[in-house]
């Protein structure tokens, strides 16, 4: 691992999961090497030019290890519905999820993110009363972004049945990102074989 790669955030000898040395994280002792070996390819890539799109909570835009990484621009609120995807009280897990991607790497501040020069374009909903319809809002809203994270539940298991009458245009939205999201280049790419591929995200 080059030493220039390691960052110098407070807490990042605490990500076990980027960086496990054996570290003893809450009274367990780690095994070394057991991480997603992310640290050695930094040098070359940290996933610049790369839009995350957070399907979640909202998201605290001004949270001092998030604000480099934040991208307005597309962001929604399917909840509101207007074009700012900012957290509301109580609202923490967008947070945190976009923290792990992108969380600025050696400002002293926190941690750092898997793919700390990407990028993340939150959309809000808020689990309430009408999700399905704010599913289906953000989800329409993913061609635009490189990759999209949906790191929640539903209703229990298999019961977002794309086939069922309420998830049918949700199903139909994504298929629709992944073949026109990225200028089509989804699609164009499960066609054919990916080998000898190195890609942080």
């Amino acid at each position: 691992i080059a030493t220039s790669a390691v960052p110098t955030d407070p807490f990042f000898g605490s990500q076990w999961h980027l960086q496990n040395t054996g570290q003893t994280i809450l009274g367990t002792v780690g095994t070394p090497g057991i991480d997603i070996n992310v640290v050695g390819v930094w040098d070359d890539y940290t996933g610049a030019g790369v839009i995350v799109g957070v399907v979640d909570t909202g998201i605290e835009y001004t949270h001092p290890d998030l604000v480099a990484g934040i991208n307005t621009s597309i962001d929604y609120d399917a909840a509101a519905p207007d074009d700012d995807a900012f957290s509301e009280p109580g609202e923490n897990h967008a947070t945190a999820v976009s923290g792990t991607v992108v969380a600025t790497a050696d400002n002293g501040i926190g941690v750092v993110g898997v793919a700390y020069g990407a990028e993340v374009a939150g959309f809000r909903m808020d689990f309430g009363s009408g999700t399905e319809s704010q599913i289906l809002a953000n989800f329409l809203r993913q061609d635009g972004v490189d990759i999209s994270n949906n790191s929640w539940g539903y209703g229990g298991f298999f019961f977002d049945d794309f086939t069922s009458p309420i998830f049918e245009d949700i199903g139909n939205a994504l298929v629709d990102a992944v073949s026109t999201g990225r200028g089509g280049l989804d699609l164009e790419r499960s066609a054919r074989p990916c080998r000898g591929e190195r890609r942080l995200l």
